[in-house]
């Protein structure tokens, strides 16, 4: 088993972020978030009924 410790840069971020569309004077207050820093990926985890989900799941469609 491997006990090195791993480098901070290197360790997963979690916390909480403001998810704002400016253009549309529209943002979602304390995001849950997750930063994989290893494979470059961000989740932000939204409630279903914000309303910036509606409006980002417009754009995808």
């Amino acid at each position: 088993m491997d006990t090195t410790p791993q480098h901070l840069m290197l360790a997963t971020y979690e916390g909480h972020a403001e998810l704002a569309i400016p253009a549309l004077h529209l943002a979602a207050r304390r995001v849950p978030i997750r930063f994989s820093p290893q494979v470059l990926r961000l989740e932000a985890f939204l409630d279903p009924s914000d309303e910036v989900v509606g409006v980002l799941a417009s754009e995808i469609l």
